[in-house]
């Protein structure tokens, strides 16, 4: 019997030995050691060979043993692992790897130590100790498509779904089927699994990275022998290896955190969307300000829309401050009254500034011009020391350069502001303006993810009055009786070498604004429509707005981006794959820019140069024949630096 299995650097054919237990053994999506050159390697069985389809037989090794007594991933996950191989440009044996925790690890007795017999005492809640509640619920599209052994899509747009989301998994249930329900950020799992579990009991899971290895593979276990029928979690839940998958839902489909930073950078709600058309069930992606993508989505037929009846509140104070006219580049006359206001209260406040080190632009403080990349339609950045003495602009998409402008090109001034304001600046400035108050600073740069869980209840519980951050404060977490939301700089997020600039400003405002009573917000540029359509409270019309300029310049939905990454140490060497791969990409008549230097050329030791692709369909793209060894290809990119 031969069978192809699927390692890492690609798939091969080996012999299962002949042995009566092997042969039952040599089920697709079995686990099982190969000889590979002079070592051992783990990869998975993907499909069977006969004699005829092998040119050498005699060549053939064998395997050597099989890791688990039975398959640990099921014929639909492989069918789904070969399309995000194909896709994402990755091996099929690096697609499978991640869908079993801990493995490359794991031995073999951890295996058998959290084996099947284990949970064997636990038992099966009967279905009829649940109490459900009727459908009425549920709109009559998704009610519907539950009844049916068929794929839909559907985005859900407004605020109040979690009521639907409980529906929709109790009818899944019903119907005695299984359902994954993602959410963004590991600090909502918590939440999210103990309203799940007041509910449905013991049959509620729960798979994030930050488990424990043991904690981790006993979850993952009780999903898979079908003791728990619903899955909370992140982006990695939505392979998890559940039985008779009835609905998976992604809420807040349009966060950046359900995209992989390790090669196959996937995005979830992209899987999520093929794992349901695989399994022939259906899919919900839920949002407040939905991705572009996602809304156009149902715009051409591929995804139904379902507009939920916003809730009837208190509307929410905003002012926008025009920077141009203020003495203080960072406090505004206004923002110094409100939080004056406020401190007296001792009402809790948020301070946020969307900045990130490299972001570095240039800003005209008397009328808001900025400059923009003629062939990319994104901003410039600004760097010391390129192309003159006084710096230069680069385009971090296509390479344009020039040189920094003096005096603004529009009005003739000469107030342009050259870098952005930081965290520690904004906390330095609002202690000399109120000493004493209980303020802590929240970034990357001082504390870590574990940090973050203790800094929100310390905040919730009134020991800091204000909290200052970064994209942390903006979470979709649940903050209660914030009085002020002071937005330093809108902005930074705007002026980002990103063509998704806006619509992650409109989507994280709209977040940030619903936390507090009232809103401050500062700008340069109090025309953009982000902002505009932000003050009216009017995603649709931005919306329309964004779809516009994608279409002109080809961005997505009219297009895929695929991101190729070349770095190395040896500078000679990373420009000779460069002109290298520059060829290839000619040869192959594919619409790409670059190559091009990264914002910061040479980045922890290593030097970089990148291509950027517009495809309509990565699957036909075929990089990984033509790519040089160790690039990075990063498909539906989210950053490009």
């Amino acid at each position: 019997m031969f069978v192809d299995v699927a390692l890492e650097i690609g798939t091969f054919v080996y012999r299962v030995k002949k042995m009566a237990n092997y042969k039952e053994k040599a089920i697709i999506g079995s686990l099982v050691k190969v000889p590979l050159q002079n070592r051992e390697a783990s990869g998975w069985i993907v499909g069977t060979k006969t004699k005829s389809q092998i040119s050498n037989i005699k060549n053939i090794k064998e395997i050597t043993r099989f890791s688990y007594p039975e398959p640990l991933i099921s014929n639909k996950l492989i069918e789904l692992g070969k399309w995000m191989s194909s896709y994402y440009q990755s091996s099929l044996g690096m697609v499978l790897n991640l869908m079993v925790p801990g493995l490359g690890k794991t031995r073999v007795q951890e295996f058998k130590s959290l084996g099947v017999q284990e949970f064997k005492s636990l038992g099966v809640q009967e279905f009829k100790t649940v109490k459900l509640s009727d459908k009425r619920g549920l709109p009559s599209v998704i009610s519907n498509a539950l009844e049916k052994n068929e794929f839909k899509s559907i985005l859900l747009y407004g605020l109040t779904r979690k009521h639907i989301y409980l529906h929709a998994i109790e009818e899944t249930l019903r119907q005695g089927k299984s359902s994954i329900l993602l959410v963004p950020e590991i600090e909502l799992t918590a939440p999210v699994f103990s309203f799940l579990q007041k509910k449905f009991g013991d049959r509620v899971a729960l798979l994030h990275s930050k488990l424990k290895k043991e904690e981790r593979w006993v979850e993952w276990l009780r999903i898979k022998q079908g003791i728990t029928s619903i899955v909370v979690g992140t982006q990695s839940a939505v392979f998890a290896p559940v039985q008779n998958l009835g609905l998976i839902i992604i809420d807040e489909e349009q966060d950046t955190s359900y995209k992989s930073g390790k090669s196959p950078r996937y995005f979830a709600p992209v899987v999520g969307t093929m794992r349901a058309k695989t399994n022939k069930c259906v899919y919900i992606a839920g949002s407040r300000t939905p991705s572009i993508e996602a809304f156009y989505n149902t715009e051409i037929g591929k995804s139904t829309l379902v507009k939920l009846v916003f809730p009837k509140k208190a509307d929410k104070k905003i002012r926008m401050v025009d920077m141009r006219r203020e003495i203080d580049p960072i406090f505004s006359e206004l923002l110094q009254k409100k939080l004056k206001t406020y401190i007296e209260k001792q009402e809790k406040i948020i301070l946020f500034l969307n900045r990130r080190g490299w972001a570095s632009f240039v800003i005209c403080e008397d009328c808001g011009y900025l400059p923009n990349c003629p062939n990319c339609n994104i901003p410039l950045t600004y760097h010391r020391e390129e192309v003159s003495a006084s710096g230069g602009l680069k385009c971090h998409y296509c390479g344009y350069k020039e040189r920094a402008p003096g005096y603004c090109p529009q009005c003739k001034g000469t107030n342009l502001l050259r870098k952005g304001v930081g965290t520690v600046r904004v906390e330095r400035a609002f202690l000399k303006l109120f000493p004493g108050v209980r303020i802590f600073r929240l970034d990357l740069d001082i504390t870590s993810r574990k940090y973050v869980n203790h800094i929100f209840k310390s905040f919730a519980d009134g020991k800091i009055q204000v909290l200052l951050g970064t994209q942390f404060v903006a979470k979709p977490i649940e903050f209660q009786e914030v009085g002020l939301i002071g937005v330093i700089s809108a902005d930074t997020g705007l002026n980002l070498p990103d063509f998704r600039g806006a619509e992650h400003t409109f989507s994280l405002l709209t977040r940030l604004i619903n936390k507090g009573k009232e809103t401050v917000l500062q700008t340069y540029n109090p025309e953009h429509r982000a902002l505009k359509y932000l003050l009216s409270n009017d995603y649709q019309s931005f919306y329309q707005s964004e779809k516009l300029l994608r279409k002109k310049h080809l961005y997505p939905p009219y297009s895929h981006l695929v991101r190729i990454l070349i770095e190395g140490t040896n500078k000679t060497k990373v420009k000779e794959k460069t002109y290298k791969l520059l060829v290839s990409l000619k040869e192959k008549n594919l619409n790409f820019l670059g190559p091009s230097p990264c914002p910061i050329e040479r980045k922890k030791g290593k030097f970089r140069f990148h291509f950027l692709l517009k495809a309509k369909n990565p699957s036909e793209l075929s990089l990984t024949s033509i790519v040089p060894k160790e690039t990075v290809i990063d498909v539906d990119p989210v950053e490009l630096v």
